[in-house]
C-alpha cells in the first residue's frame, strides 16, 4: 500500500517512511446481505411466508390530516299535512259527538243560587218537587212521597246536594252532583245519564198567601160545607193507594203516609170549610210548605181535599172505620 501523499510504498506500516504521514484507514468490509430470521427457516413454524415490510412512517408533526368528506343531511321523507293524519280526523269525530250530545241534552245555561231559590215541580208529576231555601237548605219528594232534607249549593252548571245526616240520599250517594241546565222556563237536572225536568211553581219554605179558592160547583150533593173537627176525626184511606192514610186524632194531632211511604206528623184544625195542617217543627211538609190549607168537602164517606196553595191538586179519601 502506497502513501496517499508521496506515493512511497509503506507495506503494512502505519506511517510513511518518506513523509511520515499516517496510513489511510482500511476500507470497511463489504456489507453482507441481510439474512432472514432463523425462525423463518424453522420447519415447525407454520407461517413460512416472510412478514410484510412496513412503509416508513412520517413523524406525527409532518403528517397531513386526512380529508373528511363534506357533511350532508340525511334526506327525510316529506311530511304529510295535519289534515291528512289519522289523529286529526279522530279529534273531529269526538268534537262532533260532543256538540251533538250538548244540544241533545237541551243546551241552555245554568242558574245562580239566587235564581234557583223556590219550588220546582217535576213536569211528569207536580206532587214530586224540589224546594230550595235561601239559607242553603232544601227538601224534595221521594219515590214514596216522603220528604228528604239536604244542603245545596251551585257552582257553574253543577248543583251540589249533600245529606244533612251524613247518610246516603235516595239516589244512593251522600253527595250528589247534578248537571244543571235552564232553557225556556224548564230546569233540567242530569245525574248518571238520567235527566229530569222541572218547572217553577208557587210555594216554598213558607206560607203562600193566597185567597181561598171557590168550592167546585159540581159538588152539589155535599152534606155540609161547614165541616166540624168531629166529622174529620178518624182514619181516611187514599182512594188511589189505600195503604196511604190520614189519621186525625181528637187532640189536634195527626199523621199521614204509610204503606212504605214515610209517615209525617202534623197539627190540624178546621174552620168552616178549610182544613189547616201545620208542621210541628216549622220545617216544610211533604207538599212543600210548613202551613197547608185545604178546602175540605165531605160527601157521604168520602173526604175531598183541594189545595188552596197549589193549582189542580186534589185528592179523594175514603173513611176507614
Amino acid at each position: 500500500m502506497n502513501c496517499q501523499y508521496c506515493l512511497t510504498p509503506m507495506g503494512n506500516g502505519k506511517f510513511c517512511p518518506s513523509c511520515g504521514a499516517a496510513a489511510a484507514a482500511a476500507p470497511p468490509p463489504p456489507a453482507q446481505p441481510e439474512q432472514p430470521p432463523a425462525w423463518n427457516n424453522d420447519p415447525r413454524n407454520v407461517n413460512v411466508n416472510p412478514q410484510p415490510g412496513f412503509a416508513p412512517q412520517q413523524p406525527a408533526w409532518q403528517q397531513q390530516p386526512a380529508q373528511q368528506p363534506a357533511w350532508q343531511p340525511v334526506p327525510q321523507p316529506a311530511r304529510r299535512p295535519f289534515y291528512a293524519r289519522w289523529w286529526f280526523w279522530l279529534l273531529v269525530v269526538f268534537g262532533v259527538f260532543f256538540v251533538i250530545g250538548f244540544f241533545a241534552a237541551g243546551g241552555g245555561e245554568g242558574l245562580s243560587e239566587q235564581e234557583l231559590v223556590g219550588r220546582w215541580g217535576w213536569d211528569e208529576n207536580t206532587r214530586w218537587h224540589y224546594i230550595f231555601n235561601e239559607d242553603g237548605t232544601g227538601s224534595r219528594s221521594t219515590d214514596n212521597f216522603g220528604r228528604e232534607q239536604f244542603y245545596w249549593s251551585v257552582s257553574g252548571r253543577t248543583l251540589r246536594i249533600e245529606s244533612q245526616t251524613n247518610r246516603n240520599l235516595q239516589w244512593g250517594m251522600r253527595i250528589e252532583r247534578w248537571t244543571m241546565r235552564y232553557n225556556n222556563g224548564t230546569l233540567s237536572l242530569s245525574l248518571q245519564g238520567t235527566t229530569y225536568r222541572y218547572i217553577r211553581t208557587d210555594g216554598g219554605g213558607g206560607v203562600i198567601d193566597v185567597e181561598p179558592t171557590t168550592i167546585p160547583a159540581d159538588r152539589d150533593n155535599a152534606i155540609d160545607i161547614s165541616v166540624s173537627p168531629e166529622q174529620l176525626q178518624g182514619t181516611w184511606n187514599w182512594d188511589e193507594r189505600p195503604t196511604w192514610q190520614y189519621f186525625f186524632a181528637p187532640n189536634g194531632v195527626g199523621t199521614r203516609g204509610g204503606g212504605g211511604a214515610a209517615v209525617e206528623e202534623f197539627s190540624w184544625d178546621v174552620e168552616g170549610g178549610v182544613l189547616f195542617i201545620n208542621s210541628v217543627d216549622g220545617d216544610p211538609l211533604q207538599f212543600g210548605v210548613a202551613e197547608e190549607r185545604w178546602v175540605v168537602l165531605l160527601i157521604n164517606n168520602q173526604m175531598i181535599l183541594t189545595s188552596m196553595q197549589a193549582e189542580d191538586m186534589s185528592f179523594v179519601y175514603l173513611r176507614a172505620d
